[in-house]
């Protein structure tokens, strides 16, 4: 075979086997740092009134996504399974929960609720439910709720509404 002819049929073959190749999985895309303010009500500058689209386009490793003003998943959102954080877009709140990889500026994860006040002062309201006690600070951004299992701080949701007009997704 003539050198010309044989260089081009490597090149075609290897065009050929590029184009079998799996193209590279886009929910592997790494997040930068994740950072959430507790005080302040951001992730990484995302508010609770933040866009799917912009919460997507900031931290493009989602894995998971709900259409919004649907009935499952409290409305839709943008969530971060892996990271236990949880982007509500439709009720605009923010949840982030135990086993949380990205750093908080206020370490309160398996810590008592009294811990928790020492931040917070008391909280405006406490209420039981199946799934542990849910205790409501005023905050500037709105409402700051921590959920408590065994005396232990396991949830914390930032929201944009004011505590009374929060309404809770179970």
């Amino acid at each position: 075979m003539k050198p010309m002819k044989k260089n081009l049929l490597v090149l075609i073959s290897a065009l050929c086997l590029a184009g079998a190749l799996p193209a590279q999985d886009e929910k592997k895309v790494k997040c930068k740092d994740i950072k959430a303010s507790i005080i302040k009500g951001d992730v990484n500058g995302l508010t609770t009134e933040s866009s799917m689209a912009d919460v997507k386009k900031a931290l493009p490793c989602f894995t998971g996504e709900g259409e919004e003003g649907g009935t499952a998943n409290c409305g839709g959102g943008v969530f971060y399974r892996e990271n236990e954080i949880y982007f509500y877009t439709s009720k605009d709140y923010i949840e982030i929960r135990s086993g949380f990889l990205g750093k908080l500026d206020t370490p309160l994860f398996g810590r008592d609720i009294r811990q928790a006040n020492d931040y917070f002062t008391k909280p405006v309201k406490t209420e039981e439910k199946s799934s542990g006690t849910y205790h409501y600070y005023k905050q500037k951004y709105g409402t700051l709720i921590i959920r408590t299992n065994d005396d232990a701080v396991d949830l914390v949701q930032l929201w944009k509404s004011k505590w009374d007009e929060v309404v809770l997704c179970e």
